[in-house]
């Protein structure tokens, strides 16, 4: 034993350095240099000008639905699911009506000459609840025009009001070529007087339109309205941008007649960098205009502030530096763009953000920066930057995440309730995968700007991990660029977007806004049960909340509880349960219950459905098995013990049977509950059957319906005493079910004319399996061995040829042989060239049992060939083969990946018949760490998901014993 645990420690350790040799050569290759000094400094870490991909024809939408109910909030789809993609969105509130709140973010929907080239906004008046779809006008022919063979990008959402209540869309518009690269393009405001249900003709703030390449390019613009009353600047509009090519620099306009007009472009002092990017405005509490933008230098992007103190005449005389952090994300080896690897490589930049204290608390004028990067261990962290003293002096790096592993945090934006002085962060982050691949939607707030904490928003992880989740080229690969978020009076609403499945591709992105606010959660766990022994009585069952959405204590409260709407109780706080006495039996009702606070602050409601005395629909029968008769059939099966909302079934009161789908009878003898029924069947002998069940409930005058049972394959009449077929003889002496194709070919024979083959017509399908069964059969001790002869020109690589046993007349089975090409060297893929071979299966322990033997051609996914040919079937007295076993279980594969692994790993398996399986982990000692699998494994192939997070770094096995053999793989744990 000691000598065998040696050379088992050995083979590992060998095994594993080759593993983790290929771990480390999964590094960046070497002529990527991480330090970027070999990249232009032009073109390291900036923005490229060309940079948006035109969209291929819309891909089909996977809908969801429009309101999502999260940790005690709701999150609604306010882009309503349509086809195509919606990315990077700005969301604001209006001064005058709170309740008035507008959206924004890049539509490829309106990519076209037939749509028009326009942006996409969204709007409630009611707070969140009801939101209204429109468009800013056609941006094609009237500053800018399309010429054949070119097409048009409109993109880079903002939105702002001013003290009127009138609301400001800014965004940008560029006619591209084939190849995508930018013409004439400029900088756009709409105004809307209706709170976004409708937008005014578009005014030019800067544009180039001399049809070539080369000239000025505008880029990444935001957009700022003074709407405080008390401002010397009260609606002046202040834009900002980056214009590349000519005279390049951070851009500033503004106008101070609602829009109509803007001043003559500057430049803000500072800014006249090819390098600098993404300015951001924001106003102050009298007057000041401050802004900020990423400046990349060697390898930290800067943080830079300006300041203004006279509606932007004039500025600082140099831009202040306020933190450097590390950037985000890798380097691309193509375009130098930071990329973050593990979603697609999407681009992403640590871009700043800033917001004001416009409350009358005592933080009021507080200036606040939001920004990730990176720290000094290389973990990215999410900062911010605040200054209480109108930008002269800052603390900056104060970090405000709770990501513990330190994983991708990115497009952070910031809020400052003006009447609370809330400050809220929102941001994605993938803090709740240790493999950093899959990621959620955050929200840090603070009271103080001091503590913050962290809540989750999206109820489920988004993953990208499809080749057309990013789209773009050349390492500049996009999925978006920043997120928006707004807050006024506790109400907060982070705006970001979203594949509508989770797991969809880029094509299928929403827009989607959550409401999170001081009202408190809901109750958690609400279920309501009722059962046959108290059919008039439904109990409710709940536990009570502990905080409010933003995770603040709750005082005082109560849960209110409604019946279909209706309210029928109140129950103190503390009591979390309810017994509603008027139930009706059988009737169905929904029940809703919400938190209520002394303030008179409610939660959303919570429903759930039962129907009084226990559900009405049952399982369907299980466990069906039968015996052959002369006549028919003795049939038996398990009677449901449940209904589908898992409570008790009593009411079962007949069993509907069908035989090759037609209802053959009703069985209304004994039904209990979780016992066994059974009765004999009259129906065509000597041939098979297909029989499958219903259940059938009655409560008072109700009757429902199960679902089918599983379909029982069963063959009626009497069982041979021999079998032998040669497949020669018409009309067939022995009956025979296939179910796809299998049929008698003169092509070759053993023993003329015919043998039986899966494909007569040709090759076999791929992806297929294919069934031949045989008339039942007696195993007498004198003739108990399977014997044929047989050409398999079956693809090795994952397809087989497998003989099938079954001793319960097809309730279960066994897979006994399996084959194919490989089986014989007489085998060729031309079978008029190909010689028999002789196959023996000993039967001896199945004597005296009556065997259903079936033949299966199992094809994979992506191979095909001429397939399996059979002659002379029959059971004899020939001495059984002494390799079966070993060829049965040639087919078996044990596949672990990835490996090594960190947190997680798949174990596949393949089989190529069932049998009893069990799957385990050693530690390198011997030691079982973990059983990963016990039962009964049908035949093809298995995925199993192992969690390795709470076992230590080193060298583990896993082991599947599969019938009578096993295999072993290691697998390397490196965290």
């Amino acid at each position: 034993m000691r000598k065998n645990l040696l050379f088992l420690i050995f083979i590992f350790l060998s095994y594993s350095a080759e593993l983790l040799s290929q771990y480390d050569a999964r590094k960046l290759p070497e002529f990527l240099d991480i330090n970027r000094e070999n990249f232009p400094v032009a073109d390291s870490r900036g923005r490229s000008v060309f940079y948006k991909n035109l969209p291929p024809p819309p891909k089909t939408k996977i809908k969801v639905p429009d309101r999502i109910l999260a940790d005690g909030f709701e999150i609604i789809n306010i882009s309503g699911g349509n086809n195509n993609n919606q990315s990077e969105t700005w969301i604001t509130y209006n001064p005058v009506n709170p309740e008035n709140i507008v959206a924004g973010a890049n539509d490829y929907n309106y990519l076209s000459i037939q749509s028009g080239y326009r942006m996409s906004a969204y709007s409630t008046e009611n707070g969140f609840q009801n939101w209204s779809h429109s468009t800013t006008p056609d941006n094609n022919g009237l500053y800018l025009e399309i010429t054949n063979g070119y097409n048009m990008l409109v993109f880079d959402p903002g939105i702002t009001f001013d003290s009127r209540g009138w609301c400001y869309y800014s965004y940008g518009a560029a006619v591209i070529d084939n190849q995508d690269r930018n013409y004439d393009n400029g900088l756009f405001v709409c105004r809307s007087k209706d709170g976004g249900k409708s937008w005014e003709e578009q005014v030019a703030v800067a544009y180039t339109n001399q049809g070539t390449l080369n000239q000025v390019f505008h880029d990444r613009y935001s957009i700022m309205a003074d709407a405080n009353p008390a401002s010397p600047y009260k609606d002046y509009i202040y834009l900002t941008w980056k214009r590349f090519i000519q005279n390049v620099g951070i851009c500033f306009s503004k106008s101070t007649d609602a829009g109509d007009n803007w001043s003559q472009p500057t430049l803000i002092p500072g800014g006249n960098t090819g390098q600098s990017q993404s300015p951001i405005p924001v106003v102050g509490t009298n007057g000041e205009l401050y802004v900020v933008w990423r400046n990349p230098y060697n390898e930290f992007d800067d943080v830079m502030f300006q300041k203004s103190i006279n509606g932007g005449n004039t500025w600082l005389s140099t831009a202040k530096k306020i933190q450097s952090v590390k950037p985000i994300g890798v380097p691309n080896s193509i375009s130098g763009r930071d990329v973050l690897e593990n979603k697609g490589s999407m681009r992403v930049s640590s871009l700043p953000y800033i917001a004001v204290d416009m409350s009358n608390g005592p933080r009021r004028g507080y200036i606040y920066i939001v920004q990730t990067g990176r720290d000094e261990n290389g973990l990215t962290r999410l900062y911010l930057a605040k200054s209480t003293n109108g930008g002269n002096e800052w603390t900056t790096k104060i970090r405000i995440d709770d990501n513990q592993y330190g994983n991708d945090m990115w497009f952070p934006n910031i809020s400052v309730d003006a009447i609370t002085g809330m400050i809220s962060v929102v941001y994605y982050s993938s803090q709740n995968d240790s493999e950093n691949k899959g990621f959620d939607v955050y929200l840090a707030i603070s009271n103080d700007g001091i503590n913050f904490r962290n809540i989750r928003i999206t109820p489920q992880m988004i993953k990208l991990d499809s080749p057309d989740d990013i789209i773009g080229d050349n390492g500049n690969y996009y999925w978006g660029d920043y997120t928006s978020i707004t807050s006024y009076n506790g109400k907060i609403y982070p705006c970001w977007w979203m594949p509508s499945g989770y797991n969809s591709n880029f094509w299928t992105n929403d827009v989607f806004v959550a409401l999170l606010s001081t009202n408190p959660k809901p109750p958690a766990n609400f279920v309501s049960s009722s059962d046959y022994q108290s059919p008039n009585t439904v109990t409710l069952n709940w536990i009570d909340p502990k905080v409010n959405q933003l995770t603040d204590p709750l005082g005082d409260f109560v849960i209110i509880i409604y019946r279909d709407n209706i309210e029928i109780a109140r129950v103190n706080k503390g009591m979390q349960t309810y017994v509603d006495p008027t139930a009706v039996d059988g009737q169905q009702y929904t029940y809703s219950i919400r938190t209520h606070t002394t303030e008179g602050l409610e939660s959303i409601l919570v429903n759930s459905t039962v129907v009084a005395g226990g559900g009405l629909k049952p399982f369907p029968p299980t466990k069906i098995s039968s015996r052959p008769t002369s006549t028919g059939i003795i049939l038996s099966w398990e009677n449901p013990m449940y209904h589908t909302d898992s409570t008790y079934s009593q009411d079962v009161n007949k069993i509907d049977i069908y035989v090759d789908s037609v209802k053959n009878q009703t069985y209304s003898g004994s039904i209990q509950a979780g016992q066994i029924s059974g009765m004999t069947l009259n129906i065509q002998p000597n041939q098979f059957h297909q029989v499958k069940l219903k259940a059938i409930g009655k409560r008072g005058s109700i009757e429902t319906e199960s679902d089918f049972s599983g379909t029982l394959l069963t063959y009626a009449g009497n069982v041979l005493t021999e079998l032998s077929d040669s497949f020669d003889i018409s009309p067939d002496p022995i009956v025979k079910y296939t179910t796809n194709g299998w049929g008698t070919t003169n092509i070759k024979s053993i023993s003329p004319p015919n043998s039986i083959t899966d494909s007569p017509q040709g090759d076999y399908p791929n992806n297929n399996s294919n069934f031949l069964y045989f008339q039942p059969v007696i195993i007498s001790p004198e003739k108990n061995t399977i014997s044929f002869e047989h050409i398999a020109i079956i693809q090795k690589n994952g397809d087989w040829g497998i003989v099938h046993i079954s001793s319960d007349f097809g309730a279960t089975w066994k897979g006994v042989l399996g084959v194919n090409s490989g089986r014989s060297a007489g085998f060729t893929d031309n079978v008029a060239t190909s010689s028999w071979y002789s196959e023996r299966i000993g039967l001896s322990d199945y004597i005296g049992d009556t065997l259903t033997i079936a033949f299966e051609l199992y094809s994979n996914n992506f191979s095909k060939k001429d397939g399996w040919y059979i002659d002379d079937l029959r059971i004899d007295d020939s001495p059984a083969g002494i390799d079966n076993d070993k060829y049965i279980y040639s087919g078996l594969t044990l596949d672990i990946s990835p490996n090594p692994a960190a947190n997680k790993t798949k174990i596949n398996l393949f089989l190529p018949f069932a049998d009893k399986s069990s799957i385990k982990l050693y530690d390198i000692l011997g030691n079982e760490v973990m059983n990963l699998y016990e039962g009964f494994l049908q035949s093809g192939a298995f995925e199993l998901d192992c969690d390795l997070s709470g076992l230590d770094d080193g060298i583990y096995y896993v082991k599947a014993n599969i019938g009578k053999t096993s295999r072993i793989n290691p697998v390397v744990i490196n965290k």
